[in-house]
């Protein structure tokens, strides 16, 4: 599987929609300070791949932001 793009919005820290792309083959490398997001973004990813939409397990729970209006969007490409 190769990712080509990432948006996600009210996830952990991003409440406004943000969007990873440039995402080319081969290794990429997400660099940020800390507290950026890096390891929410992953969380996100993992969770949009691999746990079903309708899921309410803890790890979805955890990874909304705290008063976000909208619901939790992660979409990958």
């Amino acid at each position: 599987m190769r990712l080509r793009h990432v948006y996600v919005e009210g996830c952990g820290r991003f409440m406004q929609p943000v969007s990873v792309t440039g995402l080319e083959p081969g290794l990429n490398v997400l660099a940020a300070p800390n507290e950026a997001g890096k390891s929410t973004l992953f969380k996100a990813v993992r969770a949009c791949i691999f746990k079903k939409h309708t899921a309410r397990d803890e790890d979805l729970r955890d990874l909304a932001t705290q008063g976000a209006s909208a619901p939790l969007t992660v979409e990958v490409a």
